[in-house]
C-alpha cells in the first residue's frame, strides 16, 4: 500500500512528516507533460503542495522532470522505496494507475521559472529567467499558472505581488517563438494565442489583490501581464512599450482591453498605434501605474501597499475585486478578436520584416503585405 508524509511547504499545516515504519523520503522529481499533471499526482497522493515546477533533469535522458517539494513516505507490499528514484520508475513500481510520456527535456525547462515566496499574508510571484528577459514562453506561462494553482483558495494569503528577476519585468513574447507561428496555419495559431493568453491571464483568477512590481523593462505582452494585476507599482526611470505594430503584429495578451481601460480611448490609441517606448514616470501620468519610485525603492513601496491591503477586512477586499475587477466576458471578446488577428500577422510579409528588423536592430520598412 502507498502511504504519504508531508513536507514543511505542504499547506496542510501541523502536520509532521511520518516516520514510524520507515523513513521519510524526499521525492525530488518526477515526470510529467505539465505542471498540471505534476500537481494531479501530488494531489493523487492526498499532498497538496506550494511547490511545483520544472528541474534538471537526474539523470533520466529524454524526461522532462518536474519538482514536487514534498517529502514521500513510500511503502508497497511491506518494502521501502529508495529515497532517490526516477519517475517513470516510481510511476510503474508504486502507482501504476498513472503513467508517463516520457518527452525530450526542453531547455527552457531547466531551472525553477517562477519562484513563489510567502512573507506572513503577502505571497511573491517571480519570473526567474533573467538570461531571456523573462520572455514569454508557454513554459514559462505554465509555470505561472501552476503558482497561480497553488495559490488559489489559501486563506492565509492575502495579497500576491508579481515581479520579474534579473532587472526586467518581462521582454515581451519570445522571438523564437513568433518566428514559429509564422509556419502553423492561421487557425491553429489562433487557437494556441488563446491557449497562451490563457496561461498568463491566470492572474486574473486569483480572488485576492495582486500588485505588479515593474524594476526595469516591460515590453508588449510583458506589460500587459502588469496591466493585468490591479496595480503596477514601477521603476520611473523602467523602460516600457506596448510594441507589437513594430513588429508587424497585431497586439495581444488583452492590450485592446487592458490599455483603453486605463489610460482611456485616445492614449490607447496612440501607445497601441504608434509602439512607442515611454518611461515608468509616463505610465503614472497616463494612469497605467499606481505609483513609480526610483528603482530601489519600488519594491519597498509595493510592499508597504501590500501589508496596508493585508491589513484589511479579507473578505469585503474580496468583494471589492471582484466589482472593481475586470470584465471577463468583455475581457474575453478582446482576447478573441486579438488571436484572431495575430493570427493573421503571422502569415504576413509584414510580420516577417518586423522580426528581421528586430534581429538586425533597424527600423522596419513595412509595405501592407
Amino acid at each position: 500500500m502507498l502511504a504519504s508524509g508531508y513536507a514543511l511547504s505542504s499547506r496542510r499545516r501541523n502536520v509532521e512528516p511520518h516516520t514510524e515504519h520507515g523513513l521519510s523520503c524526499p521525492l525530488d522529481t518526477m515526470a510529467s507533460s505539465n505542471a498540471h499533471d505534476a500537481a494531479h499526482l501530488a494531489r493523487a497522493f492526498e499532498i497538496e503542495t506550494t511547490e511545483v515546477g520544472p528541474v534538471e533533469s537526474n539523470g533520466d535522458q529524454g524526461l522532462e522532470p518536474w519538482r514536487l517539494d514534498v517529502s514521500l513516505r513510500i511503502e508497497r507490499s511491506g518494502r521501502r522505496v529508495a529515497s532517490r528514484i526516477s519517475a517513470p520508475r516510481f510511476l510503474n513500481d508504486c502507482c501504476p494507475i498513472l503513467s508517463v510520456t516520457p518527452r525530450p527535456l526542453s531547455p527552457q525547462f531547466r531551472g525553477m521559472p517562477v519562484h513563489l515566496t510567502i512573507d506572513g499574508p503577502v505571497a511573491t510571484l517571480t519570473l526567474d529567467e533573467p538570461g531571456r528577459r523573462n520572455a514569454m514562453t508557454p513554459e514559462l506561462g505554465d509555470a505561472l499558472k501552476a503558482r497561480v494553482e497553488d495559490l488559489k483558495g489559501r486563506a492565509d494569503v492575502r495579497v500576491v505581488l508579481l515581479t520579474g528577476a534579473g532587472g526586467a519585468f518581462s521582454g515581451g513574447g519570445d522571438l523564437t517563438m513568433l518566428e514559429r507561428l509564422r509556419s502553423v496555419p492561421a487557425e491553429e495559431a489562433r487557437r494556441f494565442m488563446l491557449g497562451f493568453y490563457a496561461r498568463y491571464l491566470s492572474v486574473l483568477d486569483l480572488e485576492v489583490p495582486t500588485i505588479a512590481v515593474v524594476e526595469g523593462a516591460a515590453i508588449g505582452a510583458g506589460f500587459c501581464l502588469a496591466l493585468a494585476c490591479d496595480f503596477c507599482f514601477v521603476d520611473v526611470e523602467a523602460k516600457l512599450a506596448l510594441n507589437f505594430v513594430q513588429l508587424g503584429l497585431h497586439p495581444g495578451m488583452g492590450a485592446t482591453y487592458f490599455v483603453p481601460r486605463r489610460a482611456g480611448p485616445a492614449e490607447a490609441a496612440r501607445l497601441l498605434m504608434t509602439g512607442q517606448r515611454f518611461s515608468g514616470a509616463d505610465a503614472v501620468g497616463l494612469g497605467l501605474a499606481l505609483e513609480g519610485q526610483p528603482l530601489a525603492e519600488v519594491m519597498p513601496a509595493a510592499r508597504a501597499f501590500a501589508t496596508t491591503l493585508a491589513a484589511q477586512a479579507p473578505l469585503a477586499i474580496k468583494a471589492l475585486k471582484a466589482e472593481l475587477g475586470a470584465d471577463r466576458a468583455a475581457l474575453q471578446r478582446c482576447l478573441e478578436a486579438e488571436a484572431a488577428h495575430q493570427a493573421v500577422s503571422y502569415g504576413s510579409a509584414d510580420m516577417a520584416e518586423g522580426l528581421a528588423a528586430a534581429a538586425a536592430r533597424r527600423a522596419p520598412v513595412f509595405t501592407g503585405s
